[in-house]
Parts: C-alpha cells; structure tokens; sequence
C-alpha cells in the first residue's frame, strides 16, 4: 500500500516506529494501528526478471527516485582559492565561440584507401531526440559549434550525469579505426 503525503497530512498527528513498521493515526475518533509485513523483499531487479515474475502472477511496486539538486559550488570554495579563481575568472567562464584561428589547421589524416565514416544516427527515444537538439541549439547559440558540411558523420550519444543533466558523447570509434595515429612521444614532465 502507497500512502499519498496528502492523505496522510489530512490524518494530523502520526506516530511512526519504523523498526516495527507501525504507524498510529486516529480515523474519526478512534486509534487505527497500520502493520507493515517485514516478509516482503525490497531488492533491484532486472526488466528480464520483472516482465518473468509478472506473467507468473507476482506482484510488485516499482519505486523510483530522481533526487537532482542543485549545489552553487562557490559556495563551497575554500576561502583560501577565491583569490585564485577571481585573478584567473576568464578561465573558468562558460565557453562563448569557437577557438581562435591558428597558424596551423586541424587535419584528420587517413590511412590510404580509407572511406571516409558517414554513420547513420542512432535510434533514440523520443525524449533524447528532443534533449539533444536542445542541446545543439544551446551549442549553436552559445557559438562553441557552427554548421558543418563536412562528409564526416559521427553518431552521438547522451549520458546521465551525477547531477541528473546529460552529457553530449560523440561516437568517434569508426573514425579512429581509419586515422593514422600520432607518431610523436608524449614529454616528459621534467623537460
């Protein structure tokens, strides 16, 4: 049984003895105790396994929670650091455009005879289809990426962050098979 917070708000006083999974109220005068049954399971369990239970008669309540919060993390700087992020602010502000132009081009090279990777996307639920078109569009504005002719094509994914927003991935494992991959040592930290 779900006790909705409004029904039960509408009762007044409650007591609760959550290790005897009891909880007294008074209904119209008179004491009412309601007994939870410790024999029941509570445990994660697969789709598989749900879909198996059901067609074999059993019950279940699903319950699921989403809890996303919100921390200002300048709040919880060390006062120690504030200088430092105040003197240095440029480099901790959100991304607004593109880099600026280099001497030098970014170039992918191919190993020779390679077909260029024009990978069809991904079939997403309705709900990610529309949260990552926001998210280009949010991209677009914002100027960190701009519109592309280009014969590459690369799927993206989304994935769920900590915090309960999503994350933008590209799928760049096709386009790695068929790059020549940097020959040059990674520096030594001393030098």
């Amino acid at each position: 049984m779900v006790l909705g917070i409004e029904w039960l708000a509408s009762l007044g006083e409650i007591r609760a003895n959550f290790e005897q999974l009891t909880l007294v109220l008074k209904i119209d005068g008179r004491k009412v105790i309601i007994k939870g049954e410790p024999k029941l399971l509570k445990k994660d369990t697969s789709l598989k396994s749900t879909l198996k239970a059901l067609r074999q008669g059993e019950g279940f309540l699903i319950d699921y929670h989403h809890i996303q919060t919100k921390i200002d993390w300048k709040d919880t700087i060390p006062p120690e650091l504030k200088h430092v992020l105040h003197d240095f602010t440029s480099i901790f502000e959100p991304l607004e455009g593109l880099p600026p132009q280099r001497r030098q081009d970014h170039a992918i090279h191919l190993k020779e005879g390679a077909q260029i990777p024009n990978i069809r996307p991904y079939r997403y639920p309705h709900y990610l289809k529309t949260e990552i078109e926001k998210l280009v569009a949010e991209m677009l504005e914002a100027g960190i990426i701009q519109s592309s002719t280009s014969p590459y094509s690369s799927p993206v994914i989304l994935v769920r962050k900590k915090d309960g927003n999503w994350r933008f991935c590209v799928d760049y494992r096709a386009l790695n098979k068929i790059t020549i991959p940097d020959k040059f040592p990674i520096p030594v930290i001393e030098e």
